[in-house]
């Protein structure tokens, strides 16, 4: 792509993965500045192979990704587990309560205060719950193929099965969000979540709201007004496709006990993790 420097660049334009179509005539200055090649160096790295004040050599941006549709469709077991297994996961969780840290979004600074905007909840990392996330991850992998088939997802070789356990208590949600919108998660193709806490639940709200979604990499997905609600079930898990938007509705903890929260382990399967 070449660049007549007598056109100046507008200080808001489009991504240059999409090429520069913003641009302004000054026949008073024939040559781009220093704060110009500055500007487009920030804004297309690894795109500008040449600049100088007199010519801009870009590379052959890569081709979009095409539009896809993901419905707000799911696949929920009830009973996934035997009895005594789904209380010693409960139990489980309970006595490491203190290993329990707060939930981190994706975002750049990573910061509490960043995070707090998107979601709320407590995390136990896998390495605390490796006896049971074993367990879980045998039978995801059992089930996985009728799984794929019902939510329209070609089947594919699971290379990656990422865990976490989460602690939703009173005041807690996750705003909507993909499971696969950062470089760090985009392997993950299906979504998993499995529901446990005390019978009877003392816990309302925390309901699983999974929306249509379109999108088209790298824009931001956009979201339908359609959607669908999980409610939570103990001993019940739900299979979505990572690509959908979705959301975590407020939990509401009378209690406000640990205990009596709404438990997950959240599960993501992949083929790759992507660099």
């Amino acid at each position: 792509m070449g660049v007549d420097p007598a056109f100046h660049l507008q200080k808001a334009f489009p991504n240059l993965s999409q090429g520069i179509h913003l641009l302004r005539w000054d026949p008073q200055n024939r040559a781009l500045t220093e704060q110009d090649l500055a500007y487009i160096r920030e804004l297309g790295p690894g795109l500008l192979l040449n600049a100088n004040p007199v010519s801009l050599t870009f590379s052959q941006p890569d081709p979009r990704e095409p539009t896809r549709f993901y419905p707000c469709k799911y696949v929920k077991l009830d009973n996934f587990l035997p009895a005594e297994i789904n209380q010693a996961i409960l139990q489980h969780a309970i006595a490491h309560q203190d290993k329990f840290i707060p939930s981190r979004s994706y975002s750049p600074s990573n910061t509490e205060a960043e995070s707090l905007k998107f979601r709320r909840s407590l995390r136990l990392d896998y390495a605390y719950f490796q006896e049971y996330g074993s367990l879980l991850r045998e039978k995801i992998a059992a089930v996985a193929p009728t799984i794929f088939a019902e939510l329209g997802i070609e089947n594919f070789d699971i290379q990656i099965f990422e865990m976490e356990m989460i602690a939703s208590y009173d005041g807690c949600y996750f705003a909507p969000h993909t499971d696969n919108s950062y470089p760090q998660t985009a392997f993950r193709q299906v979504s998993c979540v499995y529901y446990f806490h005390k019978e009877p639940k003392l816990y309302r709200g925390g309901e699983l709201r999974i929306y249509d979604t379109q999108r088209q990499k790298p824009h931001p997905p956009i979201l339908y007004g359609t959607y669908d609600e999980v409610i939570p079930t103990n001993n019940s898990i739900v299979f979505f496709s990572s690509s959908c938007l979705h959301e975590i509705l407020p939990v509401f903890g009378p209690s406000q006990a640990f205990a009596d929260s709404r438990f997950t382990i959240n599960t993501w399967l992949g083929t790759k993790r992507l660099a």
